[in-house]
């Protein structure tokens, strides 16, 4: 054998062994060994002796081991100390060229995460995203597989080499990047960014490795410099390129080619010019070869004869290492925790950054995106000139030393300047952007920002590298995974945040909090780094399976007691052992410890007690009614502050079939009868199995309304596309509202009697659904700031999204842009919020394109361009009213469906159309007619003579209209568009007229959820999502292609009742199915259960107590734990101090009542910030209350100034303001 090529050069030059990682850095390291063994501060002389013992007894065992390695003729080392196969002695041309390789591999994956940013808007657009926080996870995803993809991969390249883990890696970015472009849906986006961003996350740790295979520590910060540059330099390119692509090409999925191409060019260029650097790899293929050459199979590294484990062992124990350091190591910890908040800090600039331009110094998507420069500047400064200071600090530091020995800590002082430069920097781009300066400002502030943000990062990945140098790329790891989770979750808050706080203080906050930990780490980290250091247990031995006596071995750890900073958590470690040792699903270890593992060992729908319906609406309430018929608690959230939704504003009835009120009047009508009615206009698209259910049980739903709310629907009418009347209302009042308010406040009767059944949360917004192995078993909402969750089966009754003109993820605008123009009659609370979470967990969408335009919105003749406009009832035009057009002709049957009148007012093209109704007819929808007058909707002429005088049309041609219709109505004309309904047809000009301008109006979705007969959810492969049902207009193809006016009201009742029978059907057979776990769930509600582990005595304790009152109240309230107080309470009943608040404040209104004011002081208050209004006498200061208004702004606005009793008592019942709006009361009309 040749001696030259295995144990001739000396120990310091071997190999490092995984127990001696400070003999890698061969020229400085020996010093940070003394360092290492140093004792720590404040430590008692018994640890002191302890320790010097433990240093005495170590030094020996090092100094056997390197005279063993001199006598071995079986190790493979290198040839001698200047040997060209360790890479530190390459030429500095040839490290250079791979640092600069490993560079570009490393700008490549946060260039591609951050290129998208200019593009969001238009992705969202696509794909209907409207949802901020949806929008920044499409781009911040990327950056969490940033936390999890080095964890992974660069242990692995600490036993498989650099090399060929970063070119695989890079070939699963560029598949899963391919795959980004295309894209099909948000969803797919998304999950596709976060495995491309999975493949493209190698490098950010294992270039810090590289770079520490082929520089060493006085040379390693300028390399670290370039190397740092890339993360950074890549998100403030990424926006230039894509802020171009957007504007030049307008399409984003060339965003995600070209970054394709740049990762094949790198990758084909790393395979012909990237060596291996890891000397450990690079020496086990050197043995491997020499055993094949000369056949001798002892032959090997002092790395393999240190660890002979099988492969496994060795990879479990490689994976465990960024765990293990992550949870042990401090100065791990403070370093990646302050790496995180900077991280997180730019990436929410990133995100805002290019919109800060364009919205508040209005530049163009590409002129917008080029003031990303500034920051690729301030990068590129922070790194170039950092990494000489660094170097500089290093070597000068080091020459200052007697032993002239350098310490990592010598790489702190640049720390110490960019910890201040980075929130200084941050503070004026914030406030300059706050007060919108000259453009340089800002760019001013993001430069300095960026400088300081890529010197701290060159400085705390350099100090990194120098404390574990072996494994240096799982310390990196360790950091990557903390800092990228900060820079995917920074920006999800981020758009709340500054809308709460604006652009000044939100991002003040932000350079406060880092400078708070920034500005002192560095002087800690210099005074005691080293001490710190001494604490690093050697954690390089190989993990052992813990045994009875211990979870965690490790054979050769200092002796100095750690405190409980430096120490691995019991919980921490249990978990690396259950979950790292090849043992990952938590499943298995659940069964064993259930208390650790909750989540896996009870499913959370086995945890539910309630059902959750999420929309206080007509069919919302009903479905709350049905579940507290049948038993089963309810909880009722509504993002409004005020329950009722669109179903209020319906103004013609509810459609029933063989109903009480029917029977009465005899109109033979019929389930069948109707049924046809209801195929006959959903036409192609009608669902047999919902119409039979929508038909079939409407006698049913109207009889349950009269009978169990006494409700009045005494009054039926016959609307367009309907064969009977069969529309029911009562004597006054929209018949929407005064369902809706019954179920309401009956609702609101049951949650005061019984919290512990019915329970309601207002300005409640539901964001998600909890979705768990294919069940939904919950949702996630935010309430007063903050997020809660509530387990249980969901009824989904969110409404529809005819409302949804939002300029990200408008379902109008991807399905119908040619309607958007159009004004709505619905609030803007229909938005589509239903439909898109749905979406995102995989269930069906159908017909979103089929909207319905209703013929009938009255303009407003003071602002005929209003986006939101009133719906003229159809039960004008079924009690007889006409549609003219502004020559006076009728041009439709005026009862045909809803989309064939639209089409002839734009057919016959003649505006403005007019809907007239005579005496008659406006006599017997009088109430109707008062309101839109009252409200200035309507106006009333005293004979027809007056109307053609306003219309400038001779009198006679309204006149021959009127002898034509009544012609036809008597049947001695034909009706060229077939009418065959006709009433109160005695048309005259002497008649007193209510006239309206009419104009289309977008005022009902036919899409929505695919849903079954029993209102279960359907998934895109045609299964019912367990656990989730929906109701009302969210619930797609129910009306098919058209809907029935009156068919509406009736949706929401009958499948909000049928909603009500399956969850609570549902809920109790979850709660039956006898399974063990779901029984101990119950019993450990009524029970105190302590479990206690203790590491000495190697004992589990379990307490069981069967508590007092008290604790049972705890064990019911774990469930809900997650709830707002108030409402997992219940309402309490009210205490003698609440008493009193009572009492206070009635004499407090009693007082405020008592003032007086004239109505000419009233007259003046009338602007949006100062609007008062006169109800029965009193005066109300309704300014605070616009935006709550259930009826819109518009609706008070109209009698600002003005006594309002008439059209109020209209609308509402009378206690309706001492019970919703009491604070509004400021006193009374003077005599």
């Amino acid at each position: 054998m040749d001696k030259s090529r295995t144990s001739s050069a000396p120990a310091q030059a071997l190999l490092p062994t995984p127990r001696r990682q400070d003999e890698f850095d061969t020229r400085s390291h020996s010093s940070q060994d003394e360092t290492y063994e140093q004792s720590p501060p404040e430590t008692s002389p018994r640890d002191l002796e302890a320790a010097q013992d433990h240093r005495t007894e170590k030094l020996a065992q090092v100094a056997k081991k390197e005279e063993e390695e001199k006598t071995d003729p079986n190790l493979v080392t290198w040839d001698s100390p200047d040997s060209q196969e360790n890479p530190r002695n390459w030429s500095k041309r040839h490290r250079w060229a791979v640092t600069v390789l490993v560079s570009s591999y490393t700008l490549l994956s946060p260039l591609a995460s951050s290129m998208i940013a200019p593009a969001l808007a238009l992705i969202s657009q696509e794909f209907g995203v409207r949802s901020s926080v949806e929008q920044s996870m499409m781009l911040s995803t990327f950056v969490l597989a940033f936390a999890f993809g080095p964890m992974v991969l660069a242990p692995l390249t600490e036993m498989f080499g650099r090399r060929i883990v970063l070119q695989t890696s890079n070939v699963m970015f560029i598949a899963f990047n391919l795959g980004c472009g295309a894209s099909q849906s948000s969803a797919q986006l998304t999950v596709l960014r976060f495995f491309a961003g999975l493949g493209g996350s190698a490098p950010l740790a294992v270039g810090g490795g590289t770079i520490a295979d082929l520089f060493e520590p006085e040379e390693r910060g300028s390399a670290m410099g370039l190397y740092s540059l890339a993360p950074l330099l890549g998100p403030a390119i990424g926006p230039i390129v894509g802020g171009w692509i957007v504007q030049e090409l307008n399409e984003w999925r060339w965003i995600f080619w070209i970054s394709s191409m740049y990762g094949g060019l790198t990758a084909l260029i790393g395979v012909l010019l990237l060596p291996e650097t890891y000397p450990p790899e690079i020496l086990k293929r050197k043995a491997c070869k020499l055993r094949k050459e000369t056949g001798n199979q002892e032959l090997c590294t002092a790395y393999e004869k240190q660890d002979a484990s099988a492969w496994y062992e060795k990879l479990r124990h490689n994976m465990v290492r960024p765990f293990v350091l992550l949870a042990t190591q401090p100065i791990i910890q403070v370093l990646a925790i302050y790496m995180a908040i900077l991280y997180g800090c730019m990436y929410i600039l990133l995100t805002v950054f290019a919109e800060t331009f364009g919205k508040m110094y209005k530049e163009r998507s590409g002129i917008a995106s080029l003031n990303y420069i500034s920051l690729a500047i301030g990068f590129t400064l922070g790194g170039q000139i950092g990494g000489r200071v660094v170097d500089y600090s290093y070597r000068t530091l080091t020459a200052r030393r007697p032993d002239k020995k350098g310490q990592p800590e010598f790489k702190l002082p640049l720390l110490m300047a960019t910890s201040v430069i980075f929130p200084a920097g941050l503070l004026i781009y914030s406030w300059t952007a706050e007060y919108k300066t000259h453009w340089i400002g800002p760019n001013i502030g993001a430069g300095l920002f960026a400088t300081g943000a890529m010197g701290t990062f060159l400085v705390c990945q350099s100090y990194l590298v120098d404390v574990l140098p072996l494994y240096a790329a799982s310390v990196l790891a360790a950091a990557v995974f903390v800092r990228s989770l900060g820079g995917f979750a920074f920006p999800l808050f981020a758009p709340s945040m500054y809308r709460a706080l604006g652009q000044g203080w939100g991002n003040t906050v932000l350079a406060l909090v880092s400078a708070v930990i920034g500005i002192p780490s560095p002087y800690v980290l210099y005074k005691f780094g080293r001490y710190l250091r001494a604490k690093t247990a050697q954690l390089s031995i190989p993990y052992k399976r813990p045994s009875s006596s211990a979870l965690l071995v490790a054979t050769d750890t200092p002796h100095i007691p750690t405190s409980p900073s430096t120490t691995c958590c019991p919980a921490f470690t249990f978990l690396l052992h259950c979950q790292l040792s090849f043992r990952f699903p938590a499943s298995i270890v659940s069964s064993i410890y259930p208390s650790l593992f909750p989540e896996h060992n009870t499913s959370l729908l086995q945890t539910m007690s309630r059902v959750i319906v999420v929309g206080g609406g007509l069919s919302g309430l009903s479905a709350a009614h049905t579940l507290y018929e049948r038993g089963a608690n309810v909880l009722v959230l509504d993002k409004n502050p005020f329950f009722g939704g669109n179903s209020t504003k319906a103004t013609s009835g509810i459609n029933g079939a063989g109903t009480t009120t029917q029977s009465e009047q005899g109109i033979p009508d019929s389930a069948k009868t109707f049924f046809e009615d209801t195929k006959k206009s959903a036409r192609d698209l009608a669902r047999d199995d919902l119409i039979k259910v929508l038909t079939g049980k409407s006698g049913e739903a109207v009889n349950w309304l009269m009978d169990r709310f006494a409700l009045d629907l005494s009054k039926v009418s016959r609307l367009g596309g309907h064969s009977q009347p069969r529309t029911h209302r009562g004597g006054a009042q929209f018949p929407g509202m005064t369902i809706t308010y019954a179920q309401m406040e009956k609702l609101e009767d049951l949650a005061e009697a019984e919290p512990d059944r019915v329970q309601i949360l207002r300005k409640a917004r539901v964001t998600k659904l909890l979705h768990q192995n294919g069940e939904v078993a919950g949702v996630e909402y935010e309430y007063q700031g903050q997020t809660h969750k509530e387990n249980g089966p969901v009824i989904l009754a969110t409404g529809g999204y005819a409302a949804d003109f939002d300029d990200v993820n408008s379902l109008l605008k991807k399905y119908r842009p040619d309607l958007v123009h159009l004004p709505t009659t619905n609030g803007d609370h229909c938005t589509g919020d239903g439909q898109k979470m749905v979406a995102s967990i995989g269930g069906r969408l159908i017909d979103l394109e089929k909207v319905q335009v209703h013929p009938t919105g009255l303009v407003d003749p003071k602002d005929p361009d209003a986006k939101v406009k009133f719906l003229a009832a159809e039960a004008l035009r079924g009690c007889g009213g006409l549609l003219i057009d502004n020559e006076g002709n009728r041009f439709a049957d005026e009862l045909g469906h809803r989309d064939y009148v639209t089409g002839r007012m734009w057919d016959n093209n003649k505006f403005p159309v007019r809907l007239i109704l005579n005496e008659q007819a406006s006599k017997e929808i009088e109430w109707h007619c008062k309101h839109y007058a009252g409200r200035g909707l309507m106006k009333r002429f005293d004979s027809a003579h007056d109307l053609a005088k306003e219309m400038a049309i001779p009198a006679d041609k309204l006149q021959s209209t009127f002898q034509d219709y009544e012609a036809i109505a008597k049947g001695e004309k034909k009706c060229p568009w077939g009418k065959k309904f006709f009433s109160n047809s005695d048309l005259r000009m002497d008649q007193a007229f209510y006239v309206a301008l009419m104009t289309p109006v977008l005022h009902y979705t036919m899409g929505g959820l695919e849903i079954d007969p029993e209102s279960r959810v359907v998934d895109n492969q045609g299964k019912s999502i367990p656990g989730l049902f929906a109701c009302g207009e969210i619930a797609g193809g129910v009306h098919g292609a058209n809907r029935l006016g009156g068919s509406s009201l009736l949706g929401c009742v009958v499948f909000g009742r049928v909603a009500g029978d399956s969850a609570s059907s549902y809920l109790l057979r979850n709660l039956a199915t006898g399974k063990a776990t779901a029984r101990l769930g119950q019993i450990s509600n009524h029970l105190e259960t302590r479990v206690r582990a203790d590491a000495n005595t190697k004992t589990i304790t379990l307490e069981f107590g069967f508590g007092d009152g008290a604790s049972s109240a705890g064990g019911a309230q774990q469930q809900n734990s997650a709830m707002p107080q108030a409402v997992a309470q219940g309402q309490p009943a009210q205490t003698d101090k609440a008493a009193q608040q009572s009492g206070s404040a009635a004499a407090a209104q009693q007082t405020i009542e008592e003032k007086e004011y004239t109505m000419e002081e009233v007259a003046k208050h009338t602007a949006e910030h100062d609007v008062w209004v006169v109800v029965e006498g009193q005066v109300l200061n309704v300014s605070g209350f616009l935006d709550d208004h259930p009826g819109g702004k518009k609706a008070l606005m109209l009698y600002a100034g003005r006594d309002a009793t008439e059209e109020f008592l209209m609308l509402h019942d009378r206690k309706v303001i001492q019970k919703y709006a009491a604070d509004t009361v400021i006193g009374r009309v003077k005599a």
